[in-house]
């Protein structure tokens, strides 16, 4: 699978974590190897094949390379390994570690303890949220909140709940990605 693996495996100087590493990119990236190769099989037999197939090699091209951003951005290949694979088979490299940073407008709900307490009430919520995502991290909300007038609680006994709006400002990494696919992002 790996072309250098055997190399590594007969090295005197190779310590057991080589060998553990290769072990464990032999079984992350068994699943992605097939992929790929299957595709790069479609598109050895459309290079060399002087029929018209409803499949041309320029479609077959392009979907290997989303195939390769698509491992990427889920973390079965680095960028540099996918960039490997494509060279190998003539097809320009992905693009990739860039930050891309948006503005998300957000009503949040939560208890009303005074303006700065639900504020960071609110904070608390939207970070404990953005925390679970694998790609995302916050990046301050710069026009400031907005509180509306709270509720009267529905039981007695309850506390009152307000609503705080907000415009967060999210930073998206992205791992790989096609040539111009975000130059054209707001």
């Amino acid at each position: 699978m790996f072309r250098y693996a055997p190399a590594v495996a007969r090295n005197p100087r190779a310590t057991s974590a080589d060998s553990a590493a290769i072990a464990e990119l032999r079984t992350q990236l068994a699943g992605a190897h097939a992929q790929i190769e299957a595709l790069s099989a479609q598109l050895r037999r459309r290079t060399t094949s002087v029929t018209r197939r409803s499949v041309s090699a320029t479609q077959l091209r392009t979907r290997l390379r989303d195939e390769v951003i698509r491992l990427v951005n889920e973390t079965v290949l680095d960028l540099h390994a996918g960039n490997t694979l494509l060279a190998a088979m003539d097809i320009a490299p992905v693009k990739g570690g860039t930050d891309v940073t948006m503005r998300v407008p957000t009503a949040i709900t939560v208890r009303y303890d005074g303006p700065a307490a639900t504020i960071r009430n609110a904070l608390a919520v939207v970070r404990r949220d953005i925390a679970q995502a694998r790609w995302t991290t916050f990046a301050g909300c710069p026009d400031g909140y907005g509180i509306d007038e709270p509720a009267l609680p529905r039981r007695p006994h309850r506390t009152r709940r307000a609503v705080v709006h907000t415009d967060l400002r999210l930073r998206v990494t992205v791992a790989a990605y096609s040539g111009g696919a975000l130059d054209s992002t707001p």
